[in-house]
């Protein structure tokens, strides 16, 4: 038996390692090629761009794609079941994006008006956002079924084929000298586009989705994200609160270094994407009496994981600068600082996976993090000048580590308590 588990638990990390490995190295090849091919002002549109998508994409959601795992539980085999989930999180998020979209664009305009760039540029940008947000719901959904089976190959295989799409659309647009801003946006975007093409043609033999939605099932995803709401809306706008900071506040030139050391923080997605795919599975099944000895285990990986990297980028910038490319080669100090940075915000991505897996999920928390978070932006924006790169950095570290401090004591109280108790109602059908 421990040589089954043992089999068992090789095979679906090599697949992890290899599958998301092959990812991260294609998009990161990408990226980078990104930060040499295009100029400094390109750069920062592109930045500004992919932050506003980024906080779309989590308005838009909701947390609805991080919760259908955790309600259907130990019902991954029933293909009804996920199919009604899997309609559910699709119906929310469809009246959410016809709501967001004309809200979005009136934000957009305003945000990129003062860096003075053209009407074209900026339509252009935001129809490869809008682009996006469709897809990604198409990717973000279907992908629930072949994680729920943790058929790995299959999952990175489309998300292998969707990237090498986008390198080979920006090396040809480069070539043929047409790599702009909204030009590398819409390589962007046709990424999830392939992605969420194959994952919704290859989960139909593992679900059998209904074309009306539940509403029992509509109630209890809802019952379940409203105590998460609250910190969802405002952990879209804080994620990527240096690059909006640095866009009200800045020049071109910094808003463009923000977002090249922003690709350090890729260093963790590899990581990030471990939570979701081996971490939240397995927690959901841990037996309680087993659970305390495996979150310390997890948690004290990761911070090990953190330190290591936290200290190699301030011995060992130059790899690091190497990789961004001779336009931010001066940017030795700001490398550490980031590394720190993503470091911290990992550490807490670790906690709140198993945290909301095992639906430790309390208004009281979402409360407290969005007020002490706040509290902690407040304070940073009347004592520190945000028009300077490393200024923006310390301004993410700080608000971090403010968060990371309410991620603790919320998974002392989970340990105690357990999952929120309330009685769901239903609804004749």
């Amino acid at each position: 038996m421990k040589y089954s588990r043992f089999k068992r638990w090789s095979t679906l990390i090599v697949s992890f390692l290899v599958g998301q490995g092959s990812v991260q190295v294609i998009n990161l090849i990408s990226g980078l090629l990104l930060l040499r091919w295009l100029s400094v002002e390109a750069y920062a549109q592109f930045s500004v761009a992919f932050g506003f998508q980024c906080t779309l994409n989590m308005l838009v959601d909701m947390g609805c794609s991080g919760s259908i795992i955790a309600l259907i539980g130990d019902r991954c085999s029933d293909k009804e079941v996920v199919g009604s989930y899997i309609r559910s999180a699709k119906h929310f998020r469809n009246r959410l994006l016809a709501i967001l979209i004309p809200l979005s664009a009136i934000a957009f305009a305003f945000v990129t008006s003062k860096q003075n760039w053209d009407w074209t540029t900026q339509l252009l940008l935001f129809g490869a956002i809008v682009n996006y947000l469709f897809f990604e719901g198409w990717a973000a959904y279907y992908s629930v079924p072949l994680l729920i089976h943790q058929q790995l190959k299959q999952l990175y295989k489309f998300q292998i084929i969707s990237a090498c799409v986008r390198l080979a659309l920006c090396f040809s647009l480069f070539l043929g000298s047409a790599l702009s801003s909204w030009a590398a946006a819409w390589a962007n975007s046709s990424v999830v586009v392939v992605q969420g093409f194959f994952f919704r043609k290859d989960s139909t033999r593992l679900i059998h989705e209904p074309i009306e939605t539940n509403l029992n099932i509509n109630r209890e995803m809802q019952h379940y994200l409203l105590p998460l709401i609250p910190g969802i809306i405002f952990t879209a706008f804080q994620g990527q609160i240096s690059v909006f900071l640095i866009s009200l506040f800045g020049q071109t030139k910094s808003i463009a270094e923000v977002g090249a050391l922003g690709r350090i923080g890729q260093l963790f997605l590899i990581l990030s994407a471990f939570n979701g795919v081996v971490i939240a599975p397995y927690i959901a099944k841990v037996a309680r009496q087993d659970l305390v000895r495996r979150y310390c285990q997890i948690l004290g990986a990761a911070i090990t994981i953190s330190l290591v990297l936290s200290i190699g980028s301030f011995m060992f910038p130059q790899p690091l600068l190497w990789v961004l490319g001779s336009k931010y080669y001066h940017l030795r100090t700001e490398v550490g600082w980031m590394v720190v940075g993503a470091s911290i915000s990992y550490i807490g991505s670790v906690m709140l996976t198993m945290q909301g897996v095992r639906k430790w999920v309390y208004w009281w928390a979402t409360f407290v993090y969005v007020v002490t978070v706040m509290l902690t932006q407040i304070g940073c924006l009347i004592v520190i000048d945000l028009s300077t790169t490393i200024n923006v950095i310390y301004f993410g570290i700080i608000t971090n580590l403010s968060a990371l401090t309410v991620y603790i004591v919320t998974a002392l109280y989970g340990f105690i308590y357990g999952p929120r108790k309330t009685e769901i109602p239903e609804i004749p059908i």
